[in-house]
Protein backbone atom coordinates (compact mmCIF):
# COMPACT_ATOMS: atom_id res chain seq x y z
CA UNK A 1 0.00 0.00 0.00
CA UNK A 2 1.45 3.38 -1.05
CA UNK A 3 -0.71 6.18 0.36
CA UNK A 4 -4.25 5.28 -0.67
CA UNK A 5 -3.06 3.26 -3.66
CA UNK A 6 -2.83 -0.51 -3.40
CA UNK A 7 -0.16 -1.90 -5.71
CA UNK A 8 -0.33 -5.34 -7.22
CA UNK A 9 2.84 -6.66 -8.79
CA UNK A 10 2.49 -8.96 -11.79
CA UNK A 11 5.57 -11.05 -12.56
CA UNK A 12 8.99 -10.78 -10.94
CA UNK A 13 11.87 -8.37 -11.11
CA UNK A 14 13.92 -10.69 -13.37
CA UNK A 15 12.57 -9.14 -16.60
CA UNK A 16 11.83 -12.39 -18.34
CA UNK A 17 9.70 -12.11 -21.52
CA UNK A 18 5.97 -11.98 -20.99
CA UNK A 19 6.11 -10.59 -17.48
CA UNK A 20 3.85 -7.70 -16.60
CA UNK A 21 4.41 -4.45 -14.78
CA UNK A 22 2.52 -2.89 -11.89
CA UNK A 23 -1.19 -2.19 -11.68
CA UNK A 24 -2.92 0.08 -9.17
CA UNK A 25 -6.32 0.70 -7.69
CA UNK A 26 -7.43 4.00 -6.21
CA UNK A 27 -7.05 7.51 -7.58
CA UNK A 28 -3.68 6.88 -9.17
CA UNK A 29 -2.06 5.02 -11.99
CA UNK A 30 1.20 3.20 -11.39
CA UNK A 31 3.73 3.42 -14.20
CA UNK A 32 6.03 0.48 -14.89
CA UNK A 33 9.63 1.70 -15.00
CA UNK A 34 10.71 -0.53 -17.88
CA UNK A 35 11.27 2.51 -20.11
CA UNK A 36 13.86 3.90 -17.73
CA UNK A 37 15.50 0.53 -17.20
CA UNK A 38 15.81 -0.22 -20.90
CA UNK A 39 17.71 2.97 -21.79
CA UNK A 40 21.46 2.98 -21.15
CA UNK A 41 22.94 5.72 -18.99
CA UNK A 42 23.95 8.93 -20.78
CA UNK A 43 27.41 9.21 -22.26
CA UNK A 44 27.74 5.54 -23.16
CA UNK A 45 27.32 6.23 -26.88
CA UNK A 46 24.77 3.43 -27.13
CA UNK A 47 21.07 3.32 -27.80
CA UNK A 48 19.19 5.83 -25.71
CA UNK A 49 22.12 8.18 -25.08
CA UNK A 50 20.52 10.84 -27.26
CA UNK A 51 16.89 10.30 -26.26
CA UNK A 52 15.02 12.62 -23.95
CA UNK A 53 12.27 10.91 -22.03
CA UNK A 54 9.52 13.23 -20.85
CA UNK A 55 7.92 11.24 -18.07
CA UNK A 56 7.50 14.40 -16.01
CA UNK A 57 4.82 15.74 -18.34
CA UNK A 58 2.77 12.58 -17.77
CA UNK A 59 2.37 13.51 -14.10
CA UNK A 60 -0.46 15.62 -12.79
CA UNK A 61 0.45 18.51 -10.51
CA UNK A 62 1.80 16.96 -7.33
CA UNK A 63 2.03 13.54 -8.99
CA UNK A 64 4.77 11.10 -8.11
CA UNK A 65 6.50 8.12 -9.68
CA UNK A 66 7.70 5.36 -7.36
CA UNK A 67 10.57 3.52 -9.04
CA UNK A 68 11.77 0.29 -7.40
CA UNK A 69 15.15 -0.72 -8.82
CA UNK A 70 17.96 -3.16 -8.11
CA UNK A 71 20.81 -1.68 -6.11
CA UNK A 72 24.30 -2.24 -7.58
CA UNK A 73 24.99 -4.37 -4.49
CA UNK A 74 22.43 -6.97 -5.55
CA UNK A 75 24.88 -8.20 -8.20
CA UNK A 76 27.85 -8.78 -5.86
CA UNK A 77 26.28 -10.34 -2.76
CA UNK A 78 24.41 -13.52 -1.90
CA UNK A 79 20.74 -13.23 -0.94
CA UNK A 80 17.87 -15.34 0.32
CA UNK A 81 16.35 -15.41 -3.17
CA UNK A 82 19.25 -14.48 -5.49
CA UNK A 83 22.78 -15.71 -6.13
CA UNK A 84 25.69 -14.03 -7.89
CA UNK A 85 28.53 -16.36 -6.80
CA UNK A 86 28.90 -17.79 -10.32
CA UNK A 87 29.44 -14.34 -11.87
CA UNK A 88 32.71 -12.83 -10.59
CA UNK A 89 32.67 -10.45 -13.57
CA UNK A 90 29.80 -8.60 -11.86
CA UNK A 91 32.34 -7.21 -9.37
CA UNK A 92 34.10 -5.15 -12.05
CA UNK A 93 30.95 -4.10 -13.93
CA UNK A 94 30.32 -0.40 -14.39
CA UNK A 95 27.12 1.51 -14.98
CA UNK A 96 25.61 0.30 -18.28
CA UNK A 97 27.42 -3.07 -18.27
CA UNK A 98 25.59 -6.39 -18.42
CA UNK A 99 25.46 -8.37 -15.17
CA UNK A 100 24.01 -11.77 -14.31
CA UNK A 101 22.08 -13.15 -11.36
CA UNK A 102 20.23 -16.39 -10.57
CA UNK A 103 16.81 -16.40 -8.92
CA UNK A 104 16.76 -19.05 -6.17
CA UNK A 105 13.06 -18.94 -5.34
CA UNK A 106 11.82 -20.24 -8.70
CA UNK A 107 12.17 -23.57 -10.48
CA UNK A 108 13.90 -22.01 -13.52
CA UNK A 109 17.47 -21.39 -12.31
CA UNK A 110 18.81 -20.05 -15.61
CA UNK A 111 20.81 -16.82 -15.16
CA UNK A 112 18.94 -13.58 -15.69
CA UNK A 113 20.89 -10.91 -17.57
CA UNK A 114 20.41 -7.34 -16.44
CA UNK A 115 22.06 -3.96 -16.90
CA UNK A 116 23.95 -2.47 -13.95
CA UNK A 117 22.71 0.98 -12.94
CA UNK A 118 24.38 3.10 -10.29
CA UNK A 119 22.74 5.88 -8.28
CA UNK A 120 24.54 8.37 -10.52
CA UNK A 121 23.16 6.66 -13.63
CA UNK A 122 19.61 6.79 -12.30
CA UNK A 123 19.95 10.43 -11.22
CA UNK A 124 21.21 11.33 -14.70
CA UNK A 125 18.33 9.62 -16.51
CA UNK A 126 15.79 11.06 -14.09
CA UNK A 127 17.12 14.54 -14.80
CA UNK A 128 16.93 13.90 -18.56
CA UNK A 129 13.34 12.74 -18.02
CA UNK A 130 12.43 16.00 -16.25
CA UNK A 131 12.26 14.30 -12.84
CA UNK A 132 13.91 14.84 -9.48
CA UNK A 133 14.09 12.48 -6.50
CA UNK A 134 12.18 13.68 -3.45
CA UNK A 135 12.87 10.52 -1.49
CA UNK A 136 15.25 7.57 -1.65
CA UNK A 137 14.82 4.44 0.46
CA UNK A 138 17.08 1.42 0.80
CA UNK A 139 15.00 -1.04 2.83
CA UNK A 140 16.68 -3.70 4.92
CA UNK A 141 15.37 -6.92 6.35
CA UNK A 142 15.10 -7.24 10.13
CA UNK A 143 16.82 -10.07 12.00
CA UNK A 144 13.57 -11.00 13.77
CA UNK A 145 11.64 -11.62 10.56
CA UNK A 146 10.75 -15.22 9.61
CA UNK A 147 12.95 -15.21 6.49
CA UNK A 148 16.39 -16.78 5.97
CA UNK A 149 18.09 -13.43 5.24
CA UNK A 150 21.66 -13.70 3.97
CA UNK A 151 22.83 -10.14 3.23
CA UNK A 152 19.45 -8.37 3.45
CA UNK A 153 19.83 -7.19 7.07
CA UNK A 154 22.99 -5.17 6.33
CA UNK A 155 22.85 -4.40 2.59
CA UNK A 156 19.80 -3.27 0.64
CA UNK A 157 19.21 -5.24 -2.58
CA UNK A 158 16.65 -2.65 -3.72
CA UNK A 159 16.43 1.12 -3.95
CA UNK A 160 13.10 2.92 -4.00
CA UNK A 161 13.15 6.35 -5.65
CA UNK A 162 10.16 8.64 -5.19
CA UNK A 163 10.22 11.10 -8.11
CA UNK A 164 8.48 14.39 -8.87
CA UNK A 165 8.58 16.71 -11.86
CA UNK A 166 11.44 19.22 -11.84
CA UNK A 167 10.59 22.83 -11.07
Amino acid sequence: MVGDVELEVHGRHGQRPGQGAVAATGKAVALGAALLVQLPPAGDGGIGGGYRISLARLLRSGGRIVNLVSSPEIYVNEWASFSTKDFPENRTARCGDKVSIVMLDVEDRRPVEDILWTDEGYLDVYERAGLRPIGVNRPLGSPGEPYPWVSETRTAPWVIYVLAAQG
